[in-house]
């Protein structure tokens, strides 16, 4: 009974939390998170702004239709902007594009100041250009193949004169390290592997990037702040809600379209499959090496015409 009340008991503490800042307005800017809602309302804030959908369409005083399926930066931005109009302010001008409100993480000077010693440190040269893939995400199903990941290295600078002398930086966390060496373990050329950067720091490393190579994660979408080019490969999370917020020109998404057995669509929107199930959940797995080079190229050609 304590471990089913547990949410419950953890919903009213943090509203009393909440309470004591007198808060004019809130936003529970996830559609679907009924809790958020309920949260807002048992903190007692007077105006909760929210989209129109059950169950915690009950707990909201001002409520927006939901327009789907649209990109989450859009939904977050509509709301907003009700919430601006709520409070007597202008609302956010529309429509709802990068180019106007742009995904940005400023690094710190301490931050590019770590990055330029670590790379000095490797004999990396200021004018040496970097090529980072970010493989590891918070889900095992949204993976791809290590093995693919060593090949798409190795060929690199056989496809671009511009990447000829690239040096690729492997970035992850501490406990993916043993994925970023087995990835090493691949490649022609030894990697650099950083496991142990701040957030800020590999913003840094990353604005510092060419290209950004990984999957449906927080650090691409890290990459993308830093308006640093990017090749993304997507499996179950749908790209049109959750895909990179900048340039589309910029950012190629490879979206698996092999649905698995047992699930109804591609892409199906599930993420918590437990370790026995995952081989019977290859879609991102299946993405072929090929797609992966053939969209660094295509973004290679677009990014030389642009500096013509």
């Amino acid at each position: 009974p304590q471990k089913l009340l547990a949410p419950y008991i953890l919903l009213a503490r943090v509203a009393r939390q909440l309470r004591r800042g007198n808060y004019d307005l809130a936003i529970n800017l996830r559609p679907d998170f009924w809790w958020g809602a309920a949260l807002l309302y048992l903190a007692r804030i007077p105006r909760r702004v929210g989209y129109a959908l059950e169950p915690g369409n009950q707990f909201l005083t001002h409520k927006v239709p939901f327009q789907a399926p649209e990109h989450a930066t859009i939904s977050n931005l509509r709301l907003v902007s009700a919430g601006l109009h709520i409070l007597g302010y202008p609302s956010l001008e529309e429509p709802y594009r990068p180019e106007q409100y742009p995904l940005q993480f400023v690094p710190k000077p301490e931050e590019h100041k770590w990055v330029a010693e670590r790379l000095n440190k490797e004999g990396i040269e200021a004018e040496t250009p970097l090529v980072v893939i970010h493989p590891g995400s918070g889900a095992a199903v949204k993976l791809w193949r290590t093995e693919g990941w060593s090949a798409c290295a190795n060929a690199l600078p056989g496809l671009l004169t511009s990447l000829a002398h690239a040096r690729i930086i492997l970035t992850g966390s501490q406990g993916e390290r043993a994925m970023l060496e087995e990835i090493a373990d691949g490649m022609a050329s030894p990697p650099l592997l950083v496991t142990d950067a701040t957030i800020g720091q590999l913003a840094a490393l990353l604005s510092r990037a060419c290209l950004v190579l990984g999957v449906d994660s927080g650090p691409l979408h890290l990459a993308v702040a830093e308006d640093t080019p990017t090749v993304q490969i997507f499996g179950p999370t749908d790209a049109r809600i959750f895909g990179p917020w900048g340039v589309r020109q910029k950012h190629i998404v490879l979206a698996s379209t092999q649905r698995c057995l047992t699930c109804p669509t591609i892409p199906c929107g599930r993420l918590d499959f437990a370790p026995q199930e995952l081989p019977a959940h290859p879609c991102v797995r299946v993405v072929p090496e090929q797609s992966v080079l053939a969209a660094i190229e295509k973004l290679a050609l677009y990014l030389m015409q642009m500096h013509r």
